[in-house]
């Protein structure tokens, strides 16, 4: 409704890459037709620094942005969503990635850990475990389910 209010309809909507948190505004926003920009955040930084800006607040860094987006118009470039299959696959690598992570932090603790904490850990270790395989069968099904990823298997 803001945007309705007080943009015009060729308005850039330009916002830093935030992990996947940008991911629903940018979708909303390209689904009604705004044109959107997803920066990644050290271009943001090294742009801030070129004007000596060292504020952090959430303020600060809309102002940033919205002085980026003014200064480099000419760079901007226009938001394309990603395919659901390609988001799909992404999420599923992100999580792959986490269990691992857990994973490894487990077997560390593992290794230090007191007897009677041993059972809980090893527990948590075969759940990560199981949870990493099915992970893992969730991503080859995302790409044999798709033509265009399975077409870019070696390259994935």
């Amino acid at each position: 409704a803001w945007l309705e209010k007080h943009a015009d309809s060729q308005a850039w909507v330009v916002m830093e890459a935030t992990g996947t948190y940008h991911e629903a505004l940018a979708d909303f926003l390209h689904a009604k037709d705004y044109r959107v920009c997803i920066v990644n955040p050290a271009v943001i930084h090294a742009f801030g620094k070129e004007d000596l800006r060292r504020v952090k607040t959430d303020k600060a860094d809309a102002k940033l942005i919205a002085a980026y987006a003014q200064q480099k118009q000419h760079k901007l470039r226009a938001w394309i969503p990603e395919p659901p299959a390609r988001r799909r696959l992404r999420a599923l690598v992100r999580r792959l990635e986490d269990l691992q992570e857990i994973l490894q932090m487990e077997t560390n603790r593992l290794d230090v850990a007191q007897s009677n904490v041993k059972g809980s850990i090893l527990s948590m270790i075969s759940h990560v475990k199981n949870e990493i395989a099915v992970t893992q069968k969730a991503i080859k099904d995302n790409i044999d389910d798709d033509p265009d990823l399975r077409q870019k298997r070696d390259l994935i």
